[in-house]
């Protein structure tokens, strides 16, 4: 947001320095960007009357002028010949720098010189020699009272000073994007009472009554939902011409382009106030639908509709665009930008101006999509108060009569704005925040400072936000508003003394310390990957999409979704570590995913807490490894569970399993159904574990070994698990034992461990281990095969004898025989 100094200086006082003020805007407004010094862009540049003018004698486009400064007559030659006696122009004498060449790799410094046999000292300036405006065709003939002689920047306070504040500095204050706004914080943090000027307060209301012809126009808003205020001013009689050289000016160093005087009142308004407005040419409206009269309909697109804007360019607005149309065309882009077919020209007679209130989400939403980012767009996104749209249309009006002769066709009345709910506070509240010890008459001079309103009983507060404030809602508003106006730098430099209490770790993420601890000790990796992926990547997984939650303004492709499980996020990473070097490793993450399937009490979504896990090998490295990939992830699946206590778990094959779940079904399509297994433990499943499929190994260009699972950590977190306890060494020695069993295909291994720990509870002094040893199945034996154990066992009391052990498991290998249909080998 560009400030001009002067402009400024017109609504309050400024005693500081440009250097103190510049640091007081940055302390206490908002920081300061950049400081444009134009004081001397139009040094010794003056005001002149031209007293006489003649045709060059030796060139026909050429004119010989006499102009008088006040205190001599000199000459000077112009190829402007629509010059008269009794014009004002301005005066680049020679030795002086053309102003708009001022900072530029080549300034053009004037001097005297002959031309075609007459003299000419120096020249006259046009508009865009003077950064006034861009007409470089003519000189640009002056509207001011000054004497000739008159400094041109005292003439048009062009010795000004441009303060460029950060527009994200005032995100949450639209009032700060007008110079009034600026101008009353500017004051406020002077310490000094601010009054807008009274044609924008207008407090008891008002009503402009038509001084033309009445004309009327139909407004038929269908999107008051989107566009809650929509006001209209029609005037007659327009006669579009330059605007004043002075609002030119002023418009021209903020960086916004003069056009014409219909235009730039709209645009002047518009940085003053904050306000945007739109005027559409009367008669090319009613042409539109060949009618006599304007029509404006606020709607939404039609399907396959465009509309070519005022910068020239045509788009295909998206569905939820505001649209402002005549009855049958689209004629500007609501809150953004106005159409090239109803744009006001030299030949315009009627104007229908807007002042409207726009919806600030849709008001962005459009600019994003369509990548229009006007000053009009950068206004409304930011939420500007409804309650000033009819004030400054009335303004409108009135600067309309003044600059472009034009008559009001519409009575326009003006109700008075609403302020904004009342904020109760007391004094106590503010300081034990700010640490100060300020007094409730220095909070309320404070407060009034900036137009609060401002009630004192006591310490007790009550403070009434004037209507442009829509940022002020709670008592905490007003806490940081009293602490920027009094200055930060002001407040005592030391910490606030406050209880503290120590925090208690919650138990889940005790659990996910435990599980990221365990695993990296085991000697695997953590990973921490985005939450939000790209489409291709559930596409390449095999994943639908639709139940993933898209961004509607993703920052990159790669962003646009919100996963809804995390081991896609890991499969990406596989290759790329092999492709650095890494021939095996294991790699983890512990993360939040979301579905649309997964729907909470409050209607928000389930956040969904998991842990995946991949195991990759290249081909040298796999030989190290025995057994298929899915035992190398159980392996350290089981060490896991182990680590955290948890018994009874079990594998129930992917192939044969059914559930309900749509999380456990979507996780299950990464799994090839008949390597791979669902993990249940106390009868809850888990999650899903085993080798990925076909496809995805050639997706992901994944080696042959690999393999991985994902667990949902808060259905883990909600299984009691026993306290961790110690247990002395034994002093009695172990035997240990192999033995193979011979069993049904169909039966599980889980089966076969489940019934060995219970043939051996009986005695609970005695320590059982069991570890597997192989699992093997014979060619010409396809409907059985044989699991091998060995069983460690050790007595807390005594040594085992052989025929103690003989018994344990004689009764092993009979339950088996009966439950299980196994024989010994």
């Amino acid at each position: 947001m560009k400030i001009s100094l002067k402009l400024i200086q017109k609504f309050t006082s400024v005693d500081l320095p440009v250097e103190a003020l510049v640091a007081k805007i940055g302390a206490q407004l908002g920081a300061v960007e950049e400081v444009i010094d134009l004081r001397q862009k139009h040094y010794g540049i003056e005001v002149v009357k031209i007293i006489e003018a003649k045709p060059h004698p030796n060139a026909d486009r050429l004119n010989v002028y006499q102009m008088t400064n006040g205190r001599e007559e000199v000459q000077v030659v112009s190829g402007d010949s629509e010059l008269n006696v009794g014009d004002k122009v301005a005066w680049i004498a020679p030795g002086q720098t053309v102003p708009s060449t001022k900072g530029t790799s080549y300034p053009v410094v004037m001097e005297a010189r002959e031309m075609r046999g007459e003299m000419s000292n120096g020249m006259f300036a046009s508009g865009k020699e003077l950064d006034i405006n861009d007409d470089h065709q003519r000189v640009l003939k002056l509207d001011t009272d000054a004497a000739p002689g008159t400094l041109l920047a005292e003439a048009y306070e062009l010795d000004d000073v441009i303060i460029d504040i950060e527009n994200k500095m005032f995100t949450h204050r639209p009032d700060c994007f007008g110079v009034i706004g600026v101008a009353r914080e500017i004051a406020g943090i002077q310490g000094r009472p601010f009054h807008s000027p009274q044609w924008y307060l207008l407090e008891a209301g008002g009503l402009l009554r038509a001084t033309a012809e009445p004309l009327s126009v139909k407004v038929q808003n269908e999107i008051p939902m989107l566009v809650p205020a929509y006001n209209v001013a029609i005037m007659r009689d327009v006669r579009v011409q330059p605007s004043p050289i002075l609002i030119q000016s002023h418009l021209k160093r903020v960086g916004i382009r003069p056009i014409n005087n219909v235009v730039d009142i709209t645009n002047y308004l518009m940085y003053v106030s904050g306000q945007p407005l739109h005027a559409f040419d009367y008669d090319k409206v009613a042409a539109l639908d060949n009618a006599q009269t304007a029509e404006l309909i606020i709607r939404l697109p039609h399907q396959g509709e465009t509309l070519t804007l005022l910068d020239g360019k045509t788009i295909e607005p998206h569905s939820q665009a505001m649209l402002i149309a005549s009855r049958h065309h689209a004629i500007g882009l609501g809150g953004i930008m106005g159409g090239a077919n109803s744009e006001v020209d030299e030949h315009t007679r009627t104007i229908i101006i807007e002042s409207a209130h726009f919806d600030m989400f849709a008001i962005r939403r459009t600019s994003m999509i369509h990548g229009i980012f006007s000053d009009a767009a950068t206004r409304f996104s930011k939420g500007q108060s409804r309650e000033q749209a009819r004030i400054v249309l009335a303004k409108a009006v009135t600067l309309m009569g003044e600059h472009a002769n034009a008559n009001l066709a519409t009575e326009l009345g003006i109700e008075a704005p609403l302020p904004a709910p009342p904020i109760k506070t007391n004094v106590q509240f503010i300081n034990d925040r700010l640490g100060s010890q300020l007094h409730a008459a220095e909070i309320k001079k404070l407060l009034t400072n900036v137009e609060m309103s401002v009630h004192v009983h006591q310490d007790q507060l009550t403070i009434t936000p004037p209507f442009w404030r829509t940022d002020l809602e709670i008592a905490e508003d007003i806490v940081e508003e009293v602490g920027r106006l009094h200055g930060y730098g002001e407040l005592p430099h030391e910490l606030p003394l406050r209880p503290s209490h120590a925090v208690t770790n919650p138990s889940i993420e005790a659990l996910k310390t435990a599980i990221s601890t365990t695993l990296a000790t085991a000697g695997n990796n953590e990973l921490q990957t985005y939450s939000f992926i790209p489409a291709k990547l559930l596409e390449k997984t095999g994943q639908d999409d639709k139940p993933a939650y898209r961004l509607r303004n993703a920052l990159s492709p790669e962003l646009q979704l919100i996963r809804t499980s995390l081991l896609p996020s890991l499969l990406e990473k596989v290759h790329p570590n092999h492709k650095a070097g890494f021939d095996d490793f294991g790699m983890f993450e512990i993360g939040k995913s979301h579905n649309k399937h997964d729907i909470g009490d409050d209607q928000l979504p389930r956040e969904h807490i998991g842990l995946s896990y991949i195991f990759s090998a290249e081909k040298k490295a796999a030989k190290d490894y025995h057994g298929s990939p899915f035992y190398q992830a159980k392996k350290h699946l089981a060490y896991l569970l182990s680590e955290l206590q948890l018994q009874n778990s079990m594998y129930q094959p992917l192939h044969s399993a059914s559930f309900d779940e749509w999380w456990l079904q979507n996780i299950a399509l990464l799994f090839e159904p008949k390597r791979a297994a669902v993990i249940v433990i106390n009868g809850l499943s888990l999650g899903v574990i085993g080798e990925f499929r076909q496809a995805i190994k050639r997706n992901f260009k994944l080696p042959s070994f690999v393999s991985g699972f994902e667990l949902d950590l808060l259905m883990l977190h909600g299984i009691n698990r026993p306290a961790s306890a110690y247990q002395p060494l034994l002093r009695f020695p172990s035997t240990e034992q192999d033995i193979c069993f011979k069993i049904p295909k169909m039966i599980t291994y889980s089966d076969v461990l489940q019934l060995i720990e219970k043939s051996f509870v009986d005695d609970e002094r005695l320590r059982v281990t069991i570890t597997p040893v192989d699992i093997y199945q014979r060619e010409n034996d396809i409907k059985h095969k044989q699991i091998t154990f060995r069983i460690n066992l050790q007595h807390h009391d005594r040594t085992l004898t052989t025929s103690e052990v003989n018994v344990l498991i004689d009764r092993l290998v009979l339950q088996a025989a009966n439950v299980l249909r196994a024989t010994k080998v």
